[in-house]
């Protein structure tokens, strides 16, 4: 025969000592919570605080570099450039700002009447050629010659990912 006791006893008092883990198990939950997110922003302040340094540096480099040197993805837009590249063509800095387009800079150029009159006084024309040689795995070398009497050799290198620097 089925035999049954019964024992009373408050709810409160059966979930006293499970409350109580749980309560304890939450908090240090939220300590552990606390000191990742903690160690994550310190590690995400000092990552950009490296990366702050290491970006002044490379400006530096670029910019007391004798040679102008420029770098466009596969589509022709400017991705860095230093202040020689500009200067050398006479352009304002501020106009080479990362993602302008080499047909907007060849333009800029044409604008300001820098080079000697040539293939360059088509943009757009002069633009396709080397996007099409770029995009074949070709590089570039040619020379131009400025309205003040200079020459500039221009060497166009491919990269591995379509971008090439000038």
């Amino acid at each position: 025969y089925p035999f049954s006791v019964v024992i009373p006893r408050r709810l409160g008092d059966v979930l006293a000592s499970w409350t109580y883990a749980a309560v304890y198990v939450a908090a240090g939950a939220g300590v552990i919570v606390l000191l990742i997110a903690g160690l994550t922003i310190a590690v995400a302040r000092r990552i950009g605080r490296e990366t702050q340094a290491q970006n002044r540096r490379l400006d530096i480099a670029l910019n007391n570099m004798v040679q102008a040197l420029a770098m466009f993805d596969r589509e022709g837009r400017l991705i860095i450039c230093n202040h020689r590249y500009a200067d050398m063509y006479g352009l304002p800095r501020g106009a080479l700002r990362r993602g302008t387009l080499l047909v907007d800079i060849l333009r800029m150029r044409l604008a300001k009447d820098v080079c000697k009159h040539g293939p360059f006084d088509d943009p757009e024309k002069f633009n396709a050629h080397i996007l099409e040689k770029m995009a074949s795995g070709e590089e570039i070398s040619l020379v131009q010659e400025l309205q003040d009497g200079r020459y500039i050799s221009v060497k166009n290198r491919l990269l591995a990912d379509g971008s090439w620097v000038t």
